[in-house]
Order: C-alpha cells, then sequence, then structure tokens
C-alpha cells in the first residue's frame, strides 16, 4: 500500500471540528480518540455504547500504544452520546466524502472493458422516528467498482429522494465514462439533465411514476425486434438458477413521452427467470431502463446487475454486519452521524477487500459480500488484524 494512504483516517478525524460547549464542563476526551474507539470496536463486532465502552477497556492498552489515544481512559456512555449529537452532521458528510473519494480511487479497479456504474438509492434508518412518524431515508451514492460510499445526503422531514438525489452528484467529481445508475424514484427529467449535464450516462428504472412512456413501452415494445439481445450464463446460487435475458431496443419513435429525457438512446428490456432447485418452482420478472449510455447488449445487462450492489451490498453489510436498524437513535442528527460512522467503518472493509485481502479469503473467489463478511468476522476474532484494517 502507498504510504500516503497511512494517513487518510487520522487526517478524517482531526479535521473535523469539535463542537461541545468548551465554555461548560470537565472535557476530558479528545474527539478524534473517541472516534478512534467507535470504529475499533465496530470493527471487531460491538455496535451499542455500552458494548464498545466494554470493548475499549478491555483493550486500552493496545488502543494506546496503537493510535496513541485515551490517555484519560475510557468514555463514558453519556460523553459518547453526547459527542454523536455534538458533531456537525455537514462537515462531518463533506469530511467523510473527501476521504471516501481518495480510498475508491486507490482501489477502484483498472480498465476492464466494461464501465464504470455508479449507484444512487436510499434507505431508511428505522431505529429512528421523525415527527411525521417516517424514518429518515439517507440517500447514497456508491462506487460498485471500489464497494464505497462516495457522498450521502439525508432527505427532509417534507421531503424525498429527488431533492436529496442531485445534492449527492453535485458534489461528486465522477471519472470520465461513469454510468449514474438508479432507481424508479430517480427516473425524472432534472435529475437526468443533470446527469448529461456533468458529461455522464444514465441508466434508470422505467415504473409506474412515468405513467405514459412505462405503458408506450408495454405496449410497444412486443411488437419490435430488439436491435440486440444478450443471454447470460446459467447461474446457481442458494439453491435457486438464474437466467437472464437482456434486450436493446433503439429506434425510439414509437415511444409516447420519452422525448422529455435528455438524450435517451435505448430503452433495455431486463427479464429474469428463476427457478428453485428444490420444488422447481419457477419466478418470471421483466424490468425497463432508459439509458444513454450507447454499450451492446452485454454491457447493458452489466450495468443493471451492478446497480444491485448498493443493496446487496452495502445496505446488506449495514443491516447484517452493523445492525443500522436495530440501532435506536431518537434524533435524526445523531442518527446521520451514526450512518457516516458505519460508512466509514464499511469504506475500511470494503477497502481491505481490493487492497489487503487476507490469503485465505483470496482464495475463496467468492463476492464481495461474502469477502467483506469474512473480513469482518476476522477483525471481530483478530484485535491486532482489526487495528491493521485502519492504518489508512
Amino acid at each position: 500500500m502507498p504510504p500516503h494512504t497511512k494517513e487518510h483516517l487520522k487526517r478524517l478525524f482531526r479535521s473535523l471540528t469539535d463542537s461541545r460547549r468548551f465554555g461548560k464542563g470537565n472535557f476530558r476526551h479528545k474527539l478524534p480518540d473517541m472516534l478512534h474507539l467507535v470504529c475499533a470496536a465496530r470493527l471487531s463486532g460491538c455496535h451499542t455504547r455500552k458494548e464498545i465502552i466494554a470493548y475499549g477497556e478491555a483493550h486500552l492498552d493496545e488502543l494506546r500504544s496503537e493510535f496513541g489515544i485515551l490517555e484519560n481512559g475510557i468514555p463514558s456512555e453519556s460523553t459518547l452520546h453526547r459527542m454523536e449529537k455534538a458533531i456537525d452532521n455537514d462537515e462531518f458528510s463533506r469530511l467523510y466524502s473527501k476521504f471516501a473519494c481518495m480510498l475508491a480511487q486507490e482501489c477502484r479497479p483498472s480498465a476492464t472493458g466494461n464501465p464504470m456504474v455508479f449507484a444512487v438509492d436510499g434507505k431508511a434508518m428505522r431505529g429512528t422516528t421523525q415527527s411525521n412518524g417516517r424514518s429518515p431515508d439517507i440517500v447514497s451514492l456508491y462506487d460498485t467498482g471500489s464497494g464505497i460510499v462516495l457522498d450521502m445526503e439525508m432527505c427532509q422531514e417534507k421531503s424525498n429522494e429527488i431533492k436529496a438525489t442531485p445534492k449527492t452528484i453535485r458534489r461528486t467529481a465522477l471519472p470520465e465514462g461513469a454510468v449514474v445508475t438508479g432507481d424508479a424514484m430517480n427516473c425524472q427529467k432534472d435529475i437526468v439533465d443533470l446527469i448529461r449535464g456533468n458529461g455522464h450516462d444514465y441508466f434508470i428504472a422505467l415504473k409506474a411514476n412515468q405513467k405514459e412512456v412505462r405503458w408506450s413501452v408495454e405496449d410497444e415494445l412486443p411488437k419490435m425486434t430488439p436491435d440486440e439481445e444478450y443471454h447470460s450464463d446459467v447461474e446457481l446460487g442458494h439453491g435457486r438458477i438464474h437466467e437472464r435475458h437482456c434486450r436493446v431496443f433503439r429506434d425510439l419513435s414509437r415511444i409516447s413521452g420519452i422525448g422529455k429525457f435528455r438524450d435517451v438512446r435505448a430503452v433495455v428490456e431486463v427479464e429474469t427467470r428463476t427457478t428453485r432447485k428444490s420444488t422447481g418452482e419457477q419466478c418470471a420478472q421483466t424490468r425497463y431502463y432508459i439509458t444513454s449510455h450507447t454499450g451492446d447488449a452485454r454491457q447493458q445487462d452489466y450495468i443493471s446487475r451492478r446497480h444491485w450492489a448498493i443493496e446487496n451490498n452495502l445496505h446488506w453489510e449495514l443491516d447484517t454486519l452493523q445492525q443500522q436498524d436495530a440501532m435506536k437513535r431518537k434524533d435524526t442528527q445523531t442518527a446521520r452521524n451514526n450512518d457516516i460512522i458505519q460508512k466509514i467503518v464499511h469504506a475500511i472493509l470494503s477497502f481491505a477487500s481490493h487492497c489487503r485481502l487476507p490469503t485465505e479469503i483470496a482464495n475463496s473467489k467468492e463476492k464481495m459480500k461474502t469477502r467483506i463478511k469474512s473480513l469482518a468476522t476476522m477483525a471481530k476474532n483478530n484485535t491486532k488484524f482489526a487495528f491493521s484494517l485502519m492504518a489508512i
């Protein structure tokens, strides 16, 4: 690993403004020290504040020798709570994005012949409830190549992903040739215009929120001959047989209303068939997408599959390994800071999966989700390994 990467995490924590009221009280613990403690504990499978404190007490000497922190001992549960609540959300998110973009650039795979796909999607933080009774949504811009979230934005209480998505796209400098993918919520003229205005391509799901276009696609495509087709290899996983068939339609003259989307080059139809091996039960689903990307059917199929990495890797890891939905936070500010800390832990694990993967995991040829789970298990069982992951 290049030497200059070893200061990324320290620089992130030291750059964050300590917003606690220093005119009152006795401040025994530095903000970077507490953030190091929380990240090390969460890498080791500790989630609640009580678990983090117990972890710190058990490994205090190692934390001091490794990071030079916590000279006054372990902070209390109330101190950790005040820390989470006092951090400025916007500053923390901005510093995280700078940190994440540097890591992603260092571990993003080299040219593979496939498009670079960046997925946008929202996730509800179910451990927090707003005054309107709903859980706040966090929209993430996810680099599917490196497996790292580059930017995120919390939806305002009376708003939704349509307002939050453009903010993440505007703030992030994506590489040339990037393809931004999104679900049907993001199938909006303004979002498409923004993506194209930044010089990138889009690949966005088409559903009933765009009624005229969707209904026209459903009516006309069965009568049309696709310009290109691609059948992916049959796959077996989790006791199910998966088949995919991708069709690309470039003549859009018969599709009503599609002209309002800037530079739309094709409608993509992806049909999936799943057969449960034990029972023979079959399930078929057809999805439609609009895209400005000019790639062939194989590339279009690749893009559609890569979008699901934000669900299958990021959201799965946050829920399953980091227990995000189980964490109760009374206010949205604390919840958002907690989400940023969890994204830092996820970035550390994703970076390790590309740049410092242990031999026993690298040889298993498993997917990203399994590699991250294996890294998290090793960190939980080996304190020195967890500390080594934070040396970035």
